[in-house]
């Protein structure tokens, strides 16, 4: 009778292990096609990164790539597939003066900083929120502010 329920155990344990790698592999490949790095160059001026940031990309993320709220944003929108862009603020010489010029722009002062076809979603909290509520997709599928 042990023998049997070894026998079930490494069984199940063998599908869970399978189950996880296949998991990885599905969020690796999904992140791949979801996320882009930003190529604006760092310039004199934030305020210009931040409006044409917003303004060519219909998912713009500011992030920090240390900050797990921002980890959060990017794997809710490769979770449903929507492709977004990206900056990480932390690497780049100029992140702290775009951080600071977010904050005017914006009035969030953290990260992430979502905006949706130039809508202001907000941080973390607020993008889950309008994913749960549909409100993500509505203005996914809407026009540009």
């Amino acid at each position: 009778m042990k023998s049997f329920f070894l026998g079930v155990f490494v069984v199940a344990y063998s599908n869970v292990h399978a189950l996880q790698s296949q998991l990885h592999t599905f969020q690796a490949k999904n992140m791949q096609k979801s996320q882009k790095r930003s190529s604006i160059v760092m310039s004199a001026d934030p305020n210009s990164i931040i409006t044409t940031s917003i303004a060519e990309n219909d998912v713009m993320v500011f992030s920090k790539s240390t900050c797990p709220f921002c980890g959060m944003t990017k794997q809710l929108f490769d979770v449903i597939g929507v492709k977004y862009t990206v900056m990480e603020l932390n690497e780049r010489e100029d992140g702290g003066e775009i951080q600071a010029a977010l904050h005017k722009y914006s009035g969030q002062r953290t990260v992430p900083n979502v905006f949706i076809k130039g809508h202001h979603i907000g941080g973390n909290d607020d993008t889950q929120k309008a994913n749960a509520d549909g409100t993500l997709i509505k203005i996914l599928s809407g026009h540009r502010a």
